[in-house]
């Protein structure tokens, strides 16, 4: 899932919350009174255990979510490595065609491994602050 996406995900997720919340305010000011105050005193109470239960299943659904996309971006990562590790070793030994073909496939190489570095950085340092967010 996209770093995009999960912040799509995120902001939809705490619309919802706060929606969920608004009662919690209403909760501090009840009396315990007849039985009607304590069923509605109750009943809000559970409201907010759900409200709770819902934060710590967002807080694990993103991160689960961080953890698959850095999966993939760190396995992409390593292809792109070994890739331009095979191309170096090409060119040096000069198998499997031309200098100027064993070059390009290397510069191409090194392009698609800097471009993996690059994604794997970017969504370390966007997805640490989203997944600090929400400790789990």
């Amino acid at each position: 899932m996209p770093t995009k996406s999960i912040q799509e995900l995120e902001a939809r997720l705490q619309a919802t919350l706060r929606t969920l919340e608004e009662p919690e305010a209403d909760t501090e000011s009840l009396e315990i009174g007849g039985h009607e105050d304590d069923l509605s005193r109750r009943l809000q109470l559970a409201r907010l255990d759900l409200v709770q239960a819902l934060r710590k299943s967002i807080a694990f659904k993103i991160w689960e979510a961080y953890r698959c996309v850095k999966d993939r971006l760190e396995r992409e990562f390593h292809e792109a490595g070994m890739e331009f590790s095979a191309s170096e070793h090409r060119l040096r030994s000069l198998e499997g065609g031309t200098f100027s073909q064993l070059w390009e496939a290397r510069d191409a190489a090194r392009g698609r491994w800097e471009s993996a570095l690059c994604k794997l950085a970017r969504h370390r340092s966007t997805g640490s602050k989203l997944v600090e967010s929400y400790p789990i």
